[in-house]
């Protein structure tokens, strides 16, 4: 029996019977193709969502461990002294994601050996150095796809050493990797021109201890306005992006020191030599001297970003020096709402932050967390003719992190749901309804898949602007935990929510405040209670959304995390500073 780790089909081999590691592999534009070979899937071995909270908790303490020490390791390297908040600054979110990434193919791998008569594999390279990625960016697009995933899952089954590995040609997927996702982007070329301008004629009047604002995810006129109210010159910072940088085997010759009882332990030690970004290793010199030719503040007593501290590598390293040095990190959250019961990005945020505003008081049982409302909030009124919008999520297809939310296998039961859903409209609201799909397809088909079932259903391919078809909505359908429905409940739009609470889990601070959801009929746990619901209210929709009743509980639920007060902006320049303040007392002490 064949293990197949990816869609890649050049590793299906002809006849042979396939276990297949996970539905990942499975295209579903490509069902006619597997569908005749003789096949096994392999259950996603985090559908156990008890074995997936106890892989957690370990994995964190050998994340802990590893990071203390890549710091030793990297230090050695370069020849530095910095400390261990200062690597976690810099490489912590890559260490972590990529340990999270890489138990879950060693516990599958684990498992197909363990529970199918698998002998062999097929296997494109048994290169060492392959697909190092460049940085943070490239290495978020490289685990989504394929190629990446198939490598790792090779080298996993090599240190196994439990299967029959036979290799195709070494140049089958010799290539540059192209098309790396951006996070968040400065723009087009003429907009970085006019902000480099407007930059240029402030430049004068600034200061070396400004704050410095990377990354915040507010408008830019908000951005600007924030600044004013610090007592700054209103610039912009743009992000700058990391150079091409080439692998150099000679810097990757070390290995991580420590030891732990576990098998794959000694893989991941083995593996992060060659797998870690080029940025922090072959690069790491060339992007230290970068940042000292940025026109960024040198002794910056704050630092204000909201995914700047992940995703782009440059700011991080500006980020890891500066807080070494005394600055402080605030940081904006991402899309607001609650917290999940488990996640990786948030806990490390947290971690390395002094400061965390969120929009909303819901989240401020963390000694962390200030409440500053919704910055980023965008108001609307619904359209009492209009139609129902169904809104959709959309994953990668391999796991990537260690987060309560639907990933990877778990998106089959995600769509089950929703097709549940449709079904049990009556016809008559059915065709009143769009289904809003995300722009990005991860080979799931899944528009092929809302054809094929509900032919006649309008489907919207998720490149209209959404705030335009919010205004032209009814009601407003959200289908899992992330920013959709805080924007929706906080502009009083008509709004159902409903997911599986198996697989998105929100911390337990906000469960009161869902029963109350629940109650007035905005929530629901299965598809067929917010069909059911939705059928009841459709026709005097209005009626039952301006009831007292749920307005009170909206407004209760948008005071915890969805907050939209007319101040935001002052709002979070107190406790910006709230925070130099009190590091100014530090200080004097």
């Amino acid at each position: 029996m064949l293990l197949v780790t990816t869609a890649l089909e050049k590793t299906w081999g002809q006849t042979q019977q396939i276990l297949f590691l996970g539905g990942w592999c499975k295209l579903y534009a490509r069902k006619p193709i597997w569908q005749a070979r003789s096949h096994e899937t392999l259950d996603y071995n985090w559908d156990d969502k008890e074995l997936f909270r106890s892989d957690s908790a370990w994995l964190d303490k050998v994340y802990e461990q590893l990071l203390a020490e890549l710091a030793d390791a990297l230090n050695k390297v370069h020849g530095t002294s910095h400390t261990d908040k200062y690597w976690r600054v810099l490489v912590g979110p890559w260490l972590g994601f990529f340990i999270q990434i890489a138990f879950q193919r060693w516990s599958s791998i684990d498992n197909a050996t363990r529970t199918f008569p698998v002998s062999e594999t097929i296997l494109v390279t048994n290169k060492v150095f392959y697909l190092v990625p460049n940085d943070i960016l490239e290495f978020v697009g490289l685990f989504s796809g394929d190629e990446w995933n198939h490598y790792i899952c090779g080298r996993i089954i090599q240190f196994q050493n439990k299967l029959t590995c036979h290799f195709l040609s070494p140049d089958f997927l010799d290539k540059d990797i192209v098309s790396t996702p951006k996070i968040y982007s400065s723009g087009h070329k003429l907009k970085q021109f006019l902000l480099a301008a407007w930059n240029k004629c402030f430049l004068p009047f600034t200061s070396d201890k400004d704050l410095f604002f990377v990354a915040t995810g507010l408008p830019k006129i908000k951005e600007l306005l924030l600044k004013i109210r610090m007592g700054q010159m209103p610039q912009y910072s743009m992000s700058v992006d990391v150079p091409k940088i080439t692998i150099n085997a000679d810097l990757r010759r070390w290995r991580l020191e420590g030891s732990g009882p576990t098998d794959f332990e000694s893989f991941i030690r083995e593996i992060i030599p060659s797998q870690i970004p080029k940025a922090y290793v072959e690069g790491y010199e060339q992007l230290a001297k970068l940042v000292k030719t940025l026109r960024w503040p040198k002794s910056p007593k704050i630092i204000f970003t909201a995914v700047g501290h992940v995703y782009d590598d440059v700011a991080k390293l500006y980020m890891a020096d500066k807080m070494e040095k005394g600055s402080g990190l605030v940081i904006g959250q991402h899309g607001g709402g609650s917290f999940h019961a488990i996640n990786f990005q948030t806990e490390h945020e947290l971690t390395i932050c002094d400061l965390y505003l969120s929009p909303g008081n819901g989240n401020t049982w963390h000694p962390k967390v200030r409440d500053t409302g919704q910055t980023f909030a965008r108001s609307w009124s619904s359209d009492p003719n209009g139609y129902g919008l169904l809104m959709q999520l959309d994953t990668p297809r391999f796991s990537y992190s260690i987060s309560t939310t639907t990933q990877s296998d778990d998106f089959n039961q995600y769509l089950r749901d929703q097709f549940r859903f449709v079904d049990a409209l009556p016809s008559k609201i059915r065709d009143c309804f769009t289904v809003r799909l995300h722009a990005v397809d991860s080979g799931r088909g899944q528009k092929i898949q809302w054809k094929e079932r509900f032919p006649t259903l309008t489907i919207d391919d998720g490149h209209r602007n959404v705030h335009a078809l919010f205004a032209k909505a009814k009601l407003i359908v959200c289908t899992y935990a992330g920013t959709t429905y805080n924007q929706t409940l906080a502009a009083n739009a008509p709004t159902v929510i409903f997911w599986d609470t198996k697989y998105e889990q929100l911390h337990e601070a906000a469960q009161p405040l869902f029963n109350e959801l629940i109650r007035v009929g905005i929530f629901h746990k299965t598809p067929e209670s917010a069909a059911a619901h939705i059928s009841r209210v459709w026709s005097d929709l209005q009626g039952w959304w301006g009831s007292a009743e749920l307005q009170e509980v909206r407004e209760k639920y948008c005071t915890s995390f969805a907050s939209i007060p007319s101040n935001s902006l002052d709002l979070v320049a107190s406790a910006i500073n709230e925070k130099l303040q009190k590091t100014k007392c530090e200080v004097d002490n």
